[in-house]
């Protein structure tokens, strides 16, 4: 379970998949701000997540349950990028970036 500090990465679909597909993202690198229970349209109780953006201002507000969007934490974001397509030197490139944000 995602908790107030972590640091996680938004993306859609399989990680190592989208990042040799579609490239990594910095806007998506994300601290949890906030984890709350909100009630759908539906009338059910859902947890969601609202993510703040290291490198700007953005904001995202995914449901824990989301159909599209994943949240991977720091572990499985490095994970990702290692089993991605990148060349070695790109790969420690992007880790090193990881962790100075």
């Amino acid at each position: 379970m995602l908790r107030i500090n972590d640091k996680v990465y938004l993306h859609i679909g399989d990680l190592s998949k989208g990042l040799s597909k579609v490239g990594y993202n910095k806007d998506r690198l994300c601290v949890v701000k906030e984890v709350k229970n909100v009630v759908l349209d539906n009338g059910e109780e859902a947890g969601i997540f609202i993510l703040k953006a290291l490198n700007c201002d953005k904001e995202y507000r995914v449901l824990a349950e989301d159909k599209i969007w994943k949240i991977a934490t720091l572990e499985e974001l490095i994970e990702g990028v290692k089993q991605s397509n990148y060349d070695a030197q790109i790969k420690e490139q992007l880790i090193n970036d990881i962790f100075n944000n």
